[in-house]
């Protein structure tokens, strides 16, 4: 077999190894997540920066009583908004009794706190986290506010995520409302902490505070998104907002397709092996310096790639490519070094 296809055919072969381990590694070998540190910060640095103003309002329930709740879902009602969604799912019992007071009024949403995922479009990971949407489901809680809007062909949908403010969020609480908004708007009401972040009721109130109750979730928001210490940092109640609006605009980011993202580290080793394969007859520290380079090269193309195509509303994840080029970049070395000391003459006798 010719040299450059041994090489070739050595690569390819890692490719297909690492890409099967890390589909079922719990862990990323070596640490070598650059690119994951990359896509964590995609939706805080490049993420779309918008309000929806009045088309989305939330409302916090906070410490109000059940009976409080529902006497501004009363009030809420008689101001014609287009649609209320109510996630107390916190209440347990006492919010089936304020469900059942207006069981027959399709103006108002109720999450459905007996089965699992209380009816709500967002999936939820095991490290719960909250990245996509079922959006094959038309009966979700997120899609009955848009009057049953129709689902995608895709079974799931990445969510993306607006950065904050881009909804008018206040407390339930009628000396803050402004009752115009209401009319014609989405309204959600829901738990948003025992006062919502920054208000005046409490100036000390962490972020970090949501790690203690049990339906807040990790977003690509997080300020330590894929870190394994994360805490929460968007309620359900608020990702369902963002879900609204994804429906609204129908402006869900696409996951670039596992053969794509495999075609696309295909390129870039074979370009670091048909680079390597150029100075195989040259000084060993040229061949260091050559992999070393490329190695850089790859990895500044690679994190333009990521960042360009979600400008673009495409979510690539490239997180083999490191070790893949570890790996590539020692075996040409060794390649490179057999190759040279094979080729060196021997003295006659």
């Amino acid at each position: 077999m010719k040299p450059i296809l041994f090489r070739i055919s050595i690569v390819v072969a890692a490719l297909i190894l690492v890409i099967l381990l890390y589909g079922v590694a719990p862990i990323r070998f070596f640490s070598f997540d650059f690119f994951q540190i990359v896509n964590a910060s995609l939706f805080k640095e490049f993420g779309t920066h918008r309000s929806f103003g009045s088309r989305i309002i939330l409302l916090n329930a906070g410490t109000k009583t059940p009976e409080e709740i529902n006497a501004y879902i009363k009030l809420i009602r008689r101001t014609h908004p287009s649609s209320i969604g109510v996630n107390l799912c916190y209440l347990t019992t006492e919010f089936e009794t304020i469900k059942d007071q207006h069981k027959n009024d399709k103006l108002i949403v109720f999450a459905d706190c007996t089965i699992p995922n209380y009816g709500l479009g967002r999936i939820v990971n095991i490290d719960n986290s909250v990245t996509h949407f079922q959006s094959d489901l038309r009966d979700s809680f997120e899609r009955r506010l848009l009057k049953y809007s129709a689902p995608s062909k895709a079974e799931t949908e990445r969510i993306n995520y607006y950065a904050w403010p881009a909804f008018h969020a206040v407390e339930l609480d009628s000396q803050k409302f402004d009752y115009d908004l209401f009319t014609g708007s989405i309204v959600l009401i829901g738990y948003l902490g025992d006062y919502l972040v920054g208000s005046d009721e409490s100036p000390t109130f962490k972020k970090s505070e949501l790690r203690y109750f049990k339906d807040a979730r990790i977003t690509p928001m997080n300020e330590s998104y894929l870190e394994p210490d994360a805490v929460p940092d968007m309620y359900d109640i608020e990702i369902s907002a963002q879900i609204v609006a994804c429906l609204l605009d129908q402006s869900f980011i696409k996951d670039v397709s596992k053969l794509t993202s495999v075609a696309i580290l295909l390129a870039f080793i074979l370009f670091q092996t048909l680079v390597m394969s150029l100075v195989q007859n040259k000084n060993i520290l040229i061949s260091i310096g050559v992999g070393l380079l490329s190695y850089f090269l790859i990895k500044m193309a690679g994190s333009f790639l990521i960042v360009y195509l979600f400008t673009e509303g495409f979510y690539l994840q490239l997180d083999e490519l490191m070790l893949l080029l570890v790996i590539v970049i020692v075996f040409n070395l060794g390649f490179n070094v057999f190759r040279k000391t094979s080729k060196t003459p021997t003295r006659s006798s």
